[in-house]
């Protein structure tokens, strides 16, 4: 993950970690990517339920770093190339909404 996210596993740079606030309708998640990794996906998702069954996830942003590509569900995403970071904004709201940010290397 600190791969991904441009983080170093050496140090303690928690304010660099991604970051969830609220937004005028539902949430914003803001994360950093590695804008030279080519070898990435990061996709974030969705549940009402924080622990299994793993079936309760639902994608709602995928962006594959090998093509340049994004898939959104239901949510709005800007990508700032110039410093790095995605932010997702989910307007869904209720009691219990979870996110989690997957990173994975493409295949």
């Amino acid at each position: 993950l600190e791969y991904g996210t441009r983080r170093n596993p050496l140090a303690s740079d928690t304010a660099l970690a991604p970051t969830l606030i609220p937004a005028a309708t539902g949430h914003a998640l803001t994360f950093r990517y590695n804008t030279d990794a080519r070898d990435r996906i990061y996709s974030v998702q969705r549940s009402n339920h924080r622990a299994p069954p793993t079936r309760d996830w639902q994608e709602i942003y995928r962006y594959d770093s090998s093509t340049g590509l994004s898939m959104v569900s239901g949510v709005t995403a800007n990508q700032n190339v110039s410093v790095g970071t995605i932010t997702i904004t989910d307007p869904a709201s209720g009691p219990r909404s979870f996110l989690r940010l997957l990173v994975q290397q493409a295949q």
